[in-house]
């Protein structure tokens, strides 16, 4: 298989910068005019980059999965990462010129240094293949992610997540509950929320664990003393070593007599690989904690998305009880559902 070689970038001067346009910024101001905008540009433009992407897989396989090399560092990505990000950027751009927004994606996101806390602009943040080895392999645990944001505001607007299936799982400041939209019929219908499962051994629990390193992480901690009565036969706990956002969006909904009720992450992922889900998650009821047992700071993680020490890791969970036993089974310290805080 060959390895070409090329430049990529998203929307125009990917490098943030900051612009004082008080007309501009006042009309960001109104949340109430811009997020509608931006739902309809989100759902929009997920339907059309996701149907390309399955096509690109079925139509020309070893086209979609060739190897190319982006920017001067010469990151290794698939032909179908970039055509997805590159079509999803020229289309979100497309429907929100108007506000001017600074489009990354994961794909260009090049510059640790990256700092977007004086960005005055919407930002939005694109995955558009999360999970390319696994859509590559055939499989259907992967997803296309974007998130919203007014970084000098320090909020996020909306989250969406784009699922094989064919959904659009959204949240928005304007509907906190959220929501998915039926790419095939066009209308809006309700999630199932989360479980009620609140012990680890009734559990079925996700973490990402393709990678040997990752499926090492836990491995020790969970073979620790205290945590053998989990070894014990006929516990109801599953673990599976499928997750990041598309296993949460199994965590608030699922057409299955079950569903996943807790995702974890040891060792850490970039923004663009947690807080989509992790807000849709959030606002449909369910916990999600950083391992020193506190709320998960999103918002600082999206400041600096190109930043390994912003990486986040996590556990997410469908009840606060859920999330601290299992934060206990992880780190080996007691977990207070007071505010989740680890006790001395």
């Amino acid at each position: 298989m060959r390895t070409k070689s090329c430049i990529h970038e998203v929307g125009r001067g990917h490098e943030a910068r900051s612009r004082r346009e008080p007309n501009r910024q006042s009309g960001l101001a109104q949340h109430n005019q811009v997020v509608p905008l931006i739902t309809k540009a989100a759902l929009s433009t997920l339907s059309i980059v996701h149907r390309m992407i399955r096509d690109s897989a079925h139509f020309d396989s070893n086209a979609a999965f060739e190897t190319v090399k982006i920017g001067k560092r010469e990151k290794i990505a698939l032909v179908v990462d970039i055509l997805a990000e590159r079509l999803a950027a020229v289309e979100l751009w497309r429907r929100l010129r108007g506000l001017d927004p600074l489009i990354l994606g994961e794909e260009s996101l090049r510059d640790e240094s990256l700092d977007l806390s004086e960005e005055t602009r919407l930002v939005a943040l694109l995955d558009m293949v999360d999970g390319t080895d696994l859509l590559e392999r055939g499989l259907g645990n992967w997803c296309s992610a974007a998130t919203f944001y007014l970084p000098a505001e320090r909020q996020i607007l909306g989250a969406f997540v784009a699922v094989p299936e064919g959904y659009i799982y959204f949240w928005t400041v304007d509907t906190p509950v959220p929501q998915k939209f039926n790419i095939k019929s066009g209308r809006t219908e309700p999630i199932s929320g989360p479980s009620d499962v609140r012990v680890v051994s009734e559990a079925s629990i996700a973490f990402y664990g393709q990678k040997m390193v990752n499926f090492c992480s836990c491995a020790g901690e969970l073979a620790h003393e205290q945590n053998r009565n989990l070894l014990a036969k006929g516990l109801a706990t599953r673990i599976y070593n499928l997750a990041g956002i598309p296993m949460m969006m199994k965590v608030v909904d699922g057409s299955g007599h079950k569903r996943i009720d807790a995702v974890f992450e040891l060792l850490g992922q970039n923004s663009h690989d947690v807080v989509p889900g992790a807000v849709i998650v959030q606002g449909a009821g369910a916990t999600v904690l950083g391992l020193d047992g506190a709320s998960l700071d999103l918002v600082s993680a999206l400041l600096r998305p190109s930043d390994p020490s912003r990486r986040l890791r996590y556990v997410l969970a469908a009840t606060p009880e859920l999330g601290a036993e299992l934060l206990e089974c992880l780190i080996n310290r007691q977990v207070s559902l007071d505010h989740g805080k680890i006790a001395a």
